[in-house]
């Protein structure tokens, strides 16, 4: 199956019904080109790679076959949309380049870091996702030099570091607001980088603390919410800390919504992000809640 665009304009390319995409080489997408399907749609194979052009994918699945832990995906370049997507049992999504959003997906079972923004990679924004494996980053960062890293409005959990910024990853801020991280090692970690942002977040069950890299340059690090953690020697004593159980509606089930009487809820600082896209307005109620789940 080529999917690569050979002809002017945009491609659009659909299913009538859920199926199985089976492929042993790389799949290669270049120039403008949505794939759209239907619930059941699984592409199966060792890697596929997004080189140019405006790209959609949305509601599709991705798993890998012999990857060993190796990237499933790499974007190496173009405007690329991954919406309401699921890589599960997979090696990692490798940004190398190009502008990259990901919104309402999910990355599970990864058999390494889940997501990695390498030097190269343009402007990536996270919003609306789940990640979650066992022992694993969920993602890694690698350049934060001077485009947009923004981490929003996602989950994490069973992980190792939820999100990890490494030692190579530059002078530039990381923006991580209104996530959950629960029964992680940690939720974020700091070897370098200045100016990050970690707000609104909600840490439950952090083993080896919320935070790891305090004495790295924030400019803003407050509204969290803590919960049965070790503690790191800093982010309790931040401005607008909450210590208390969050209050989840199922959180064993991945229902990470505060629930009715939960003090995450309300409680967040205006940051100006939108929590529930779609919806009128930025947020629910008096204030956004705390965490990745506003309750609607």
């Amino acid at each position: 199956m080529r999917l690569s665009n050979t002809t002017p304009g945009r491609q659009v390319i659909t299913f009538r019904t859920g199926l199985s995409v089976n492929f042993t080489q790389v799949l290669s997408l270049s120039g403008d080109v949505d794939i759209i399907a239907p619930p059941g749609v699984t592409f199966t194979g060792p890697r596929w790679n997004i080189s140019s052009g405006e790209v959609l994918l949305s509601s599709l699945t991705f798993q890998q076959t012999g990857g060993g832990g190796l990237p499933v995906a790499g974007v190496t370049g173009g405007n690329v949309r991954i919406s309401d997507v699921t890589l599960r049992g997979s090696g990692a999504l490798a940004l190398e380049g190009g502008q990259t959003t990901i919104e309402g997906s999910r990355f599970e079972s990864c058999l390494s870091a889940c997501l990695i923004i390498d030097p190269g990679a343009q402007d990536v924004r996270v919003h609306g996702s789940a990640f979650q494996a066992l022992n694993r980053n969920g993602i890694n960062i690698h350049d934060c030099q001077g485009p947009l890293r923004e981490v929003a409005s996602s989950t994490f959990r069973t992980l190792d570091k939820g999100i990890h910024v490494k030692a190579n990853c530059g002078n530039g801020p990381v923006a991580v607001v209104n996530n959950t991280f629960d029964s992680v090692q940690n939720a974020a970690s700091y070897d370098a980088g200045r100016g990050h942002v970690f707000v609104n977040n909600v840490i439950s069950c952090a083993a080896s603390g919320p935070i790891q890299g305090c004495y790295e340059d924030f400019a803003r690090r407050s509204h969290n919410l803590l919960w049965s953690s070790v503690r790191d020697g800093c982010s309790e004593t931040d401005p607008g800390v909450l210590q208390a159980d969050p209050m989840f509606i199922d959180g064993n089930a991945g229902d990470f919504r505060p629930g009715a009487a939960s003090p995450a809820r309300d409680s967040g600082l205006d940051t100006g992000l939108d929590v529930t896209p779609g919806a009128p307005g930025r947020f629910l109620g008096l204030a956004p809640d705390r965490g990745g789940r506003e309750t609607w």
